[in-house]
This record gives structure tokens, C-alpha cells and sequence, in this order.
């Protein structure tokens, strides 16, 4: 198993959510969670679940790089799936 690096997770969060120009605060909201919580997460000082970072995806609209570069990120796809990914997304979108 890869070992998560969760500043690299809380930086390409907030890098994500700015460049689509939303607040915390929106995305806390969609997501269920709590403004400190979802900005603990960002300065990487929360641990994440697969399913949060999946849930804060699709609140982001993430494509299929962008999503991959998160996952891979928190460990949850070894480096040979995204690859494999990349090659062929419509095929691995729908496990996502």
C-alpha cells in the first residue's frame, strides 16, 4: 500500500477548488462537512477516507487526470492504475 502524503491531498484540493474559483465554504457545505474541517483537510492535517476524497471530487467536477492525480496522491491508486487509467478513461471512469 502506498503511504498517503497528505499535504500533496490538502494542496491539490485547494489548488482545485480555487482554479474553479468556489469557497470552503461551498464545498463544506455540498459535501456534508464543517468549514474547519474541510480547511484542516486542505493544510493536510486531517486523515481522508477513499469515500471523502470521492464525494469532494464530484463536488469539484474533477476530470479524469485531475482525479487521478488526488487519488494517487492519497494512496488509493497505485502509480500502474492511473497509467492505466490514462490510457483508456471511459473504461475506468465508471469505477470511480
Amino acid at each position: 500500500m502506498i503511504k498517503p502524503d497528505r499535504h500533496k491531498v490538502g494542496n491539490l484540493l485547494k489548488t482545485f477548488r480555487e482554479e474553479r474559483g468556489l469557497t470552503q465554504g461551498a464545498i463544506a457545505s455540498c459535501i456534508g462537512v464543517s468549514v474547519p474541517y474541510l480547511s484542516d483537510l486542505e493544510r493536510g492535517n486531517r486523515t481522508f477516507s477513499a469515500q471523502r476524497l470521492s464525494s469532494i471530487a464530484e463536488a469539484l467536477h474533477l476530470n479524469t487526470k485531475e482525479v487521478c492525480d488526488l487519488f494517487s496522491s492519497a494512496g488509493c491508486l497505485p502509480p500502474r492504475v492511473v497509467e492505466k487509467i490514462l490510457l483508456t478513461p471511459k473504461v475506468w471512469l465508471r469505477f470511480l
